[in-house]
Order: structure tokens, then C-alpha cells, then sequence
């Protein structure tokens, strides 16, 4: 390989790297076949949680401005959480997984040759300590832009993790990490106030000696960090070297809606403010104590729902409420106009799939413009989504989980209408467009009372799709009178004269541009064959349903 190929290479391979946490590269490093199968592993380690207040707002802010605002909210999220990963990778942390504004690190209990033991746990846990009071000394308060201060929120838990590697269809794997630690933060989180370092009663138990705090009076044993006595001096987890034959083990972890940007060296160009229909899948029975084979099968059937709609598996999450799917509609290479009612099929069809398995969940779907692009900076960096669209779907899902309703849907209002639309033609026809079993499907929701949320300062409303909802359609209620197209109406009545008359058969076709009333005439066509007393049979393409044969037919 000469220089400038070898060089090209190592920045192709570094590239890669930096969307996928460093506990992955070390063992791609040793061993580069791509994954192919679950794995588990146990991990000792201290765990770091860090939310980030005001993004939000300033995405909001700057999607006002389009591409320009784009070009900048990706400098400033990328400058503020280039010094937070610095910061962690300096302390012996590793960040595995981002969150929209919020990310999570590990801490590794190993020693010099990589292994981990528990012994080394408190010295972790104070190192995940050390590295958040320097962060809140650094980044709290932080002007990102007129009038705009970020600041920062840090829980710290420890103890016994569990990454899983699940997934696999369409050679897509996902990286999880669950456990106590992950319990302990999320508890504990929820008392944080920006500025505040709170501490587990687990990982305070393993620092007390150097740490001074105040308690936390909502949950006993957990506390406030204020500060630490005794610093110690930190190494950073080391840089594995990753040779040519590991491209394609690390392409296994990256989301598709870059992957082809990257093999494409535009990742400069990755960052957009797009329209998009956001699911929040919560998985409370998928946990810690699971059967990894129960879980790779879940993980599966999940990925399969949201393939058949061209959507996209954002992340797993976890937290004290359990394991958490983000998914999207309308990332790229994959944009449909119908993607609200991709969404809330998807939805629909992953609950059917929980449900079968006498598992729970709890899903909120909203859609709407966010923020979708790389965050980080070139060590490390993962494809992520932020706004207000973003954050609702998860508060949906978080009230979902308390109607007293196993696994509910919750849509808001843009979702709900979006829907609306794009299945109004089925309505209209009382067909079965879709092949899933009823009709209009989607199209039924029923309207719940507003709901108060965290963020929002009036109620919010809030819709319920019901699942194939089957009813008999009077066609007649839906057909209003047509102004226009006269050369057209009179073809049609002519062909359906010569049927009836002469028993002479035709193939019409109408095309146009979208909405310039194709539908409408079909509708017309269907109200002329109604008063001829012909019988008529309609059958309709989907795009959600290109890959099936004979989709129209059935």
C-alpha cells in the first residue's frame, strides 16, 4: 500500500472508529470478524450520566434560521461535547452511548492487562467523580448564544454492568448496556438540578472516605457531590490500533442513515434540520437477568417491524424505567411523505409483536423538525436526534407507561393529523390499502384528555391509535361533489357506457402531479359505476408494501 492509500485508509478506519465506543474497538482490534452473533460480557464499572439543559431551546432557536442555523447549532454541540468527551476520555472513561442532549460513560474497572475486578471499582467510581466536578467546573453556565447558557446535570452510579451486542438484520447491530449501575443513575437523575453531581448510595458507599456531599432527603443513602479530597492522577483508556480488515466489524455499529455519507467522505455533511416522526419504545421486561437469546429475538422481531416501514433503530437506552428503543421515520436515505403514518404502523406492529410474547411496553410517537447529525468530534462522535419533537415522544412514552393501559400508544397532534391525511384515500374507497387487516387502520384514534408534561407550559393533546379497528364503510358519506375535470368525467362515463352497452372493456390511466386530483377522479369513477349498478373491484399500490407481490390484488 503506498502512502497516500495508507493514509486514506487510517482516516476511513479512524473515521469509523469514532462512531463506535472504545470497549468495541478494543475487541474488534484483537479480533476484526464481524459480528455475526449476540454476545454478552459482565463489566465492572463506574457509570457516568450526563444531561445537558438548553439544548433544546437553541435548536429550536436556530431551526428558525435553516441550513445557516444548522451549520451552527452542529459547531456548538459538537464544541460543548468535544470538551465533556475530553474530559471523560482524560479521567479513564468511555462513552457509550449519547442520548440527544445527554450522554452516557463508562468507567472500567480493568487492570493492566484489561481485565476487570471489582477491587478496582472504588478507584473508578472516583475517577467518575473527579471528572464531573472538573466538567461542571468548565461547562456549567456555558454560553452557546445570545440570551442561551448550557449547563450540565451529572449521576453517578457503580457496580456490575452487562453490554449486549443485539440485532443483526441487515447486518445492523446495536450495543447495549444495561445493569444496576444504569438503574442507580436513572433513580437518581430525577433529583438533579443543573449544576448538581448526585452520587447512588452504591457509589457512594465506594468514595465516602474522599468525598464530601449532602444528602439527597428524596432517596436515602444517595447524596450531593460538593468535593474530593486526594486526587489521583488518571490514564486514559488506551487507543487500540485498528487495522484495514476491521472496516467492515465497525460499519456493523453505524446507523445506515450515514453510513453511505461516510463511504462517500461527505461526513462534513451529515447535519440537517429535518422533518422526521420520532418512536419511543420502552421495553421494561427486556432487563439485566434476561436470556440473551430472549433478548436477540426480541431485538429482531423490533428491527424487522421497523425495516418493513423503512425506518431507522436510532439507540438503545437504558434506565431506571428499563431498556428504551429510539427510532425514527424520515432519516436519511429513507424520506416518505407518509412517514407519520409509518410511524404509527410501526408502532402498531411492534406492540403486536410484544404483546405475542406476553411482553409490556410503553410508545410515544410524535413528529416534527429536529435536529439529526453527528455529535462529538472526530475521537468520538455518534448520529443522534435533538429537539423539542425528540424530547415529547419520550415524555409520550413515559406517560404511556402510567394510563393503566399495557402496552399503550400515545401520538400527539401532528402525528395524529398527518395520519389522517395520508389515509384518507383509504377511507374514502372503505379498502384495505395496506394488507393489514382492516380499514383505514391507522386512521382510527381515539382522542384523549390533554395531558400535562415536563417541558410544556400548556396541556398537551394527545391521541390513542387503535389497531385494526374493523367497521363497514358507507362509501356514500365520503364522496362530495367535483368541480371541474369535464373532459375527463365525460371519458370516464363514455368507457363505463361502452361496458354496459357493448360489452367493450378499456385501460384508462391518469397521471399528474401529487394532489392535482387523481384520487379524486377515481372517486368520481367509483360514483358513475355505483349508478350503472356495475359491479367494481379496487385494488391500490403502497409504497409501504412495494416489496410484496401482487400487493394490489390481495
Amino acid at each position: 500500500m503506498d502512502t497516500q492509500n495508507a493514509k486514506t485508509h487510517s482516516q476511513r478506519i479512524e473515521t469509523l472508529a469514532s462512531y463506535v465506543p472504545r470497549l468495541i474497538t478494543r475487541r474488534i482490534a484483537v479480533d476484526p470478524t464481524p459480528i455475526s452473533q449476540p454476545k454478552t460480557e459482565p463489566l465492572q464499572a463506574a457509570v457516568l450520566f450526563a444531561d445537558i439543559s438548553g439544548f433544546t431551546a437553541l435548536t429550536e432557536r436556530l431551526a428558525q434560521q435553516g441550513p445557516a442555523g444548522a451549520e451552527m447549532l452542529t459547531q456548538i454541540l459538537n464544541d460543548y461535547f468535544g470538551h465533556l468527551i475530553d474530559l471523560i476520555q482524560a479521567h479513564g472513561g468511555d462513552v457509550v452511548k449519547f442520548a440527544g442532549d445527554a450522554l452516557i460513560a463508562l468507567f472500567p474497572a480493568f487492570d493492566d492487562s484489561g481485565v476487570t475486578h471489582e477491587s478496582l471499582l472504588p478507584r473508578v467510581t472516583r475517577l467518575a467523580a473527579q471528572c464531573s466536578l472538573t466538567a461542571q467546573q468548565h461547562l456549567n453556565n456555558y454560553k452557546a448564544a445570545e440570551g442561551i447558557y448550557l449547563s450540565l446535570k451529572l449521576a453517578i452510579g457503580a457496580g456490575e454492568v452487562m453490554t449486549m451486542h443485539l440485532g443483526g438484520v441487515f447486518d445492523r447491530w446495536e450495543f447495549l448496556v444495561t445493569g444496576p449501575p444504569l438503574t442507580q443513575v436513572g433513580q437518581v437523575e430525577g433529583f438533579a438540578q443543573p449544576g448538581d453531581i448526585v452520587v447512588s448510595p452504591e457509589a457512594w458507599q465506594l468514595i465516602n472516605a474522599f468525598a464530601a456531599g449532602a444528602a439527597v432527603e428524596e432517596l436515602a443513602g444517595a447524596m450531593r457531590l460538593i468535593g474530593l479530597r486526594q486526587l489521583l492522577s488518571p490514564v486514559p483508556l488506551d487507543v487500540p490500533y485498528l487495522a484495514e480488515e476491521t472496516d467492515e466489524a465497525l460499519r456493523r455499529y453505524i446507523p445506515g442513515a450515514i453510513r453511505a455519507r461516510l463511504k462517500a467522505k461527505q461526513s462534513g455533511w451529515i447535519a440537517e434540520l429535518r422533518r422526521v416522526t420520532v418512536l419511543f419504545v420502552n421495553l421494561p421486561d427486556l432487563n439485566y437477568a434476561g436470556d440473551v437469546e430472549e433478548a436477540q429475538q426480541i431485538m429482531r422481531a423490533l428491527q424487522n417491524d421497523l425495516y418493513h416501514y423503512e425506518g431507522s433503530v436510532n439507540k438503545l437506552s437504558v434506565d431506571d424505567k428499563g431498556v428504551t428503543l429510539i427510532a425514527a421515520l424520515g432519516l436519511p436515505p429513507f424520506a416518505h411523505e407518509d412517514d407519520a403514518e409509518r410511524g404509527v404502523e410501526a408502532a402498531l406492529a411492534m406492540r403486536r409483536t410484544l404483546r405475542a410474547r406476553g411482553l409490556r411496553s410503553g410508545i410515544g410517537v410524535t413528529t416534527g423538525r429536529a435536529f439529526c447529525g453527528s455529535v462529538g468530534y472526530d475521537r468520538r462522535r455518534e448520529y443522534t436526534m435533538i429537539g423539542d419533537v425528540v424530547n415529547l415522544s419520550a415524555r409520550l412514552m413515559q406517560a404511556s407507561l402510567k394510563q393503566g393501559i399495557d402496552n399503550d400508544i400515545l401520538c400527539d397532534g401532528v402525528t395524529y393529523r398527518a395520519t389522517r391525511a395520508s389515509a384518507a384515500l383509504e377511507l374514502m374507497l372503505g379498502v384495505d390499502l395496506d394488507d393489514s387487516g382492516g380499514v383505514g387502520d391507522v386512521n382510527y384514534f381515539e382522542e384523549l384528555p390533554p395531558l400535562s408534561l415536563k417541558g410544556k407550559s400548556q396541556p398537551i393533546p394527545v391521541y390513542r391509535p387503535i389497531d385494526h379497528q374493523t367497521t363497514t364503510i358507507d362509501v356514500d358519506n365520503f364522496f362530495t361533489e367535483m368541480v371541474g375535470r369535464n373532459a375527463e368525467r365525460k371519458l370516464l362515463v363514455e368507457k363505463l357506457r361502452a361496458v354496459l352497452q357493448d360489452d367493450v372493456g378499456s385501460i384508462l390511466l391518469i397521471e399528474g402531479e401529487a394532489g392535482i386530483g387523481k384520487s379524486r377522479l377515481v372517486e368520481y369513477l367509483v360514483i358513475q359505476t355505483k349508478t350503472l349498478a356495475l359491479n367494481y373491484l379496487i385494488g391500490a399500490g403502497n409504497a409501504i408494501e412495494r416489496t410484496t407481490p401482487y400487493h394490489a390484488w390481495r
